[in-house]
């Protein structure tokens, strides 16, 4: 099984926890969209049981997120920096905590600044 896992993820949803930083709860409802198969639902239930914590920290390459379980009780060794390519597109790593990448994606910003599709 080689599913995408998340689809999308809103931005808008993030909650501020410090100067520069944000936190969501990966479970919570249209925070992220995840694929209609067996990864999708391995990916939120393991979020929904596990009380998976998005932190998110936003600078010029984009979102850098790292996660943790029990509603930030315990930090995941895993982070998700981004470099961006261009004013709509990033590119996401996973890495863990002895700097290997694990995987890596480009994800695409859809709806820009002002709300408006940039696709």
């Amino acid at each position: 099984d080689a599913g995408p896992g998340v689809v999308t993820v809103d931005l808008n949803r993030l909650v501020p926890a410090t100067s520069g930083e944000f936190y969501a709860q990966d479970a919570e409802p249209e925070y992220q969209t995840v694929s209609d198969d067996l990864t999708g639902l391995r990916l939120m239930l393991f979020a929904t049981f596990c009380a998976v914590r998005s932190h998110v920290r936003v600078d010029a390459d984009g979102p850098q997120v790292s996660w943790s379980l029990g509603r930030g009780a315990l930090p995941l060794p895993l982070s998700s920096p981004s470099k961006r390519v261009d004013e709509h597109v990033v590119r996401r790593y996973i890495i863990n905590s002895s700097g290997k990448t694990l995987a890596s994606y480009f994800a695409r910003r859809i709806i820009d600044a002002a709300g408006q599709k940039t696709e």
